[in-house]
């Protein structure tokens, strides 16, 4: 055998890597790959985490502004007065497709933490239809309450009360408190909304 081939051949055989050099390699592709998934992964679950609190951001402003436009929207009607307690208020409402006067109610029950709005609508006598009913969960929350403001009934001052039942009249604010929790923080909130119809 000539020296020119065994200096080949041993040229062959020092271009491949030795099984240190790819066992490094691997170890080092293999903490890089972990690097980049750990920060993919944290990255996802921060984007998720702000699409769910986004969702109940959104909940409770779509249900707020549902119970701002109905109470925004009543009126006096005698058949049917405007009521309300600390867990729950009904008033007339103009409801429906056709636009006939019903009966709205927002109720809250501690149990479960909901709070419900029902469309109650009258019949052509003008009680409650209790065929025509229905009901919908609009908001979940830890606690919820309403206040009214509205005359005293032994000053005739403007004050807030925790319960109002007048034929013919209306509290002039109505004022809602609840208590919701996110990601282990407990958060207070209130909407006050202003009747217009009532003076």
């Amino acid at each position: 055998m000539s020296i020119r081939n065994h200096t080949a051949r041993r040229q062959q055989g020092r271009s491949a890597f030795t099984l240190v050099e790819c066992l490094v390699a691997a170890s080092i592709a293999g903490v890089l790959g972990l690097s980049v998934f750990s920060v993919f992964s944290a990255g996802l679950r921060i984007y998720r985490q702000f699409g769910r609190d986004a969702l109940v951001q959104e909940n409770i402003l779509l249900a707020l502004e549902r119970f701002e436009r109905d109470l925004r929207s009543t009126f006096v009607f005698v058949p049917l007065s405007f009521s309300g307690d600390s867990l729950q208020l009904a008033f007339p409402l103009l409801t429906g497709k056709e636009r006939r006067i019903g009966q709205i109610s927002y109720v809250f029950d501690p149990a479960t933490g909901t709070l419900a709005r029902g469309e109650h609508f009258l019949s052509d006598n003008l009680v409650p239809d209790p065929v025509r009913y229905s009901r919908k969960d609009v908001l979940v929350c830890r606690a919820l309450s309403f206040e009214y403001y509205s005359p005293d009934p032994a000053t005739g001052r403007l004050v807030w009360q925790n319960t109002f039942s007048s034929a013919g009249a209306l509290p002039r604010l109505v004022r809602v408190r609840f208590v919701f929790q996110q990601d282990g923080n407990i958060y207070e909130r209130e909407k006050t909304v202003q009747i217009p119809s009532a003076g």
